[in-house]
């Protein structure tokens, strides 16, 4: 991983972050996602991504963590990443969940211009209950997550 040691990471609070919810569902997958934006208005856009996916029937949000500002990692000639980490229950299978977060980053115009490019938003399923796969759509356990300071430091709050 590549990150500008000279520059500080920051954890921001507000009111949607960090977030836990008083209802306890023990019925469905527990997955954690990995949410980053670096292009436009990346705090409205996770609003607005948290509330499309509260109204899903399959998903579950259960708790949000802290937002973190990082440097980027990979390609270094872009801004600055917000990322956050969010534990949910969902009744989606790991390929179901998957294709819904596509069409997600999809809805919020991703655009995949090359590896490590800028973007309005990234989904990545970091855990998927205790599931080990790896094929040509999937890998699970996320690749690499745990030397991911965008995944650990907000994870680590929640």
């Amino acid at each position: 991983m590549k990150i500008d040691k000279n520059r500080n990471l920051v954890l921001l609070r507000n009111f949607s972050f960090p977030y836990k919810n008083r209802k306890n569902i023990n019925k469905g997958h527990i997955a954690l996602l990995s949410i980053g934006c670096n292009v436009g208005d990346c705090r409205l856009m996770f609003k607005k991504l948290i509330l499309k996916i509260g109204y899903s029937k399959k998903i579950f949000i259960n708790k949000i963590s802290p937002l973190l500002i990082n440097p980027a990692i990979g390609y270094l000639d872009q801004p600055d990443f917000l990322n956050f980490t969010m534990l949910i229950k969902t009744n989606y299978n790991a390929k179901r969940l998957l294709n819904y977060l596509q069409y997600l980053e999809e809805r919020f115009k991703r655009v995949r211009a090359f590896k490590n490019s800028p973007r309005t938003l990234d989904i990545d399923i970091i855990l998927f209950d205790s599931v080990e796969q790896k094929d040509d759509i999937l890998q699970l356990p996320h690749p690499d997550w745990k030397s991911r300071i965008f995944v650990t430091l907000p994870t680590s709050k929640i």
